[in-house]
């Protein structure tokens, strides 16, 4: 005997229609899973350290030009001037530079930025 099939009382087109929204349900499901196993999670986690990372790099360089920038232009209009007086911001650069404090920072991070570029990150 024939077995018949069970949805034989749809219309073909509404039939079709349902198996399409039923793999796609199925597919959309499977793809749900994946995205929340661990493995993903795990990764999706390093990916925003990293972004997080970059930005703050990206904030550091930006603070970092406008320093230079300033000191720059500071230290152009002394050398071009025929004054004796050095500029304030060449001086606190100065200050900063032989503070005992700056130089182990300065070494600490230079020492942590080498250890991770040699780790991989």
């Amino acid at each position: 005997q024939k077995m018949k099939n069970p949805l034989h009382f749809m219309p073909k087109r509404r039939r079709n229609l349902l198996l399409c929204v039923a793999a796609v349900a199925g597919t959309g499901y499977g793809v749900y899973r994946v995205y929340n196993s661990p493995s993903i999670a795990r990764k999706k986690y390093q990916i925003v350290c990293f972004l997080r990372s970059l930005m703050t790099v990206a904030q550091a360089a930006s603070a970092s030009a406008e320093t230079i920038s300033l000191v720059s232009n500071d230290l152009n209009g002394f050398l071009r001037s025929d004054s004796d007086e050095i500029p304030a911001s060449l001086k606190q650069l100065l200050k900063v530079a032989q503070c005992q404090e700056f130089q182990e920072t300065l070494t600490r991070v230079s020492s942590a930025l080498t250890a991770g570029v040699l780790q991989g990150f």
